[in-house]
């Protein structure tokens, strides 16, 4: 059964709190928990809109724009990984996870000819984040990854060690 309800997410990303992109995310008709539309705007003009299909557990599996790019993502359970697709390989996305839903790593690649690939590492003890190591091709060699930044986290009391599962948190603030 649909419901008409919606879900609106908003991101901003800037410097010094000052927003150089925004972004608002709105999801509606809902079939249980899962919307089968999301509308993506930048300050408040739309970007494009998306039909989302879902598997028998509930995983987004399809993506297809109103313009016509489509989105495939396919989920290996066994080896913890999500491929994503855009566009029969423009851009690809391989995400690994560890056996208790961690992300290890997240690593991107496509033949499209402004991609620009990067690879993102992240280490765990238990279920605390130590570090995440973040690589990236440029411009001028987009497949030739290079380190632009290693952060390591440091905890000041237990319950921020047991609970933190926050990656790149300072970059992306997310208001609902």
């Amino acid at each position: 059964m649909r419901r008409a309800h919606r879900a609106c997410h908003h991101a901003s990303l800037g410097v010094d709190g000052e927003a150089e992109e925004q972004w608002s995310y709105v999801f509606t008709d809902f079939t249980g928990a899962s919307p089968a539309r999301e509308t993506i705007s930048s300050f408040n003009e739309l970007v494009t809109a998306y039909s989302l299909s879902y598997d028998g557990n509930g995983r987004l599996v399809d993506a297809a724009s109103d313009d016509g790019d489509a989105i495939t993502y396919n989920y290996d359970d066994a080896a913890g990984v999500i491929t994503i697709d855009s566009n029969s390989g423009e851009a690809v996305g391989t995400l690994t996870y560890d056996d208790e839903g961690r992300p290890l790593t997240e690593s991107w690649t496509g033949s499209h000819p402004q991609m620009i690939d990067s690879l993102d590492v992240y280490a765990w003890d238990g279920d605390a984040l130590l570090s995440g190591t973040y690589s990236s091709g440029s411009e001028d060699a987009p497949h030739t990854l290079e380190l632009v930044a290693t952060e390591t986290l440091r905890y000041s009391c237990e319950s921020a060690r047991r609970g933190s599962r926050s990656l790149r948190g300072p970059r992306l603030q997310l208001r609902r």
